[in-house]
């Protein structure tokens, strides 16, 4: 446990995150109660994802998860003098780079929006550090439940429901009510199949052998940094008219972020500037 001096400060800060909650979920009752999905308005994607993050923050601070963060160094000398654990780490961290600051931003439809580093940079910061702390709430939890598990089994489980959990979260939520448009059917396929999921299987992988949290947080926030830059999220204060995530028909009558349809496919410029096929299917 942290010494009584970092507990209080631990509890002070979730209790200010719980408060910004309350603030946002009320601003968004307010402001955007009912607004139609069909238009994209930044200041309302901005509000729905602080709140995720809040939650992000809280269930890890709920679960212990944090608590254990901040227990834990940034690496052991042992591993610093470990040839292997200097190789994976450089690996996974250029391997995190190549896919998402290479593969993933050229995959991306931008729409000409502009880039806003100002914003763009401590959105993915944030959001970054929330999507580390659910794979490491996961990771505690398993470990607390589990203590004669062995490691192969923490890490199936880790990267299983972490990663369904992402799938789930950002095919049916984020990407249709926080994120602008910025993927197609054909890059959906792409970055699911060559960067979301084994991206998810490495850096779990990579936590259940070594245990290094921080550098775990630091490789979601490398990925995810390039994420809101490349797809040019909008500042909350933006006018101009940014595309609506297309909500494509799921079972039930829900509805799920499948990506841009083109009106016409063969000479669309985003498409080209995305680099995507002349098409509206995969294949």
């Amino acid at each position: 446990m942290p010494a009584p001096s970092g507990t209080m400060l631990l509890n002070l800060f979730n209790a200010g995150v719980a408060t910004l909650l309350a603030t946002l979920v009320v601003l968004y009752w307010v402001r955007f109660r009912g607004q139609d999905p069909e238009v994209y308005v930044p200041a309302a994607a901005w509000i729905r994802a602080g709140i995720y993050f809040c939650c992000c923050f809280l269930l890890c601070w709920l679960t212990g998860a944090q608590a254990m963060i901040l227990q834990s160094p940034f690496a052991t000398p042992a591993q610093l003098g470990n040839p292997a654990w200097i190789v994976a780490t450089v690996g996974i961290t250029l391997l995190i780079f190549i896919a998402y600051w290479g593969v993933w931003g050229r995959y991306t439809l931008r729409f000409e929006r502009r880039l806003h580093l100002a914003t763009q940079l401590p959105f993915g910061l944030v959001w970054g550090a929330s999507a580390a702390q659910v794979i490491l709430t996961v990771w505690h939890v398993c470990q607390t439940i589990g203590p004669e598990w062995p490691d192969w089994q923490v890490w199936i489980a880790t990267w299983f429901i972490a990663g369904s959990w992402h799938w789930w979260f950002h095919d049916f939520y984020w990407d249709l009510y926080v994120a602008p448009e910025h993927d197609t059917p054909f890059s959906i396929v792409l970055k699911t199949a060559l960067l979301h999921i084994p991206q998810t299987a490495l850096c779990t992988l990579y936590l259940t052998i070594f245990g290094n949290v921080w550098i775990l947080i630091g490789l979601q926030t490398i990925a995810l940094l390039a994420a809101a830059i490349f797809m040019r999220l909008p500042p909350w204060w933006s006018t101009e008219a940014t595309p609506p995530a297309r909500h494509h028909p799921f079972i039930l009558g829900l509805a799920r972020g499948g990506g841009y349809l083109s009106p016409d496919p063969v000479n669309d410029r985003y498409l080209k500037a995305a680099h995507s096929p002349p098409r509206n299917t995969v294949f």
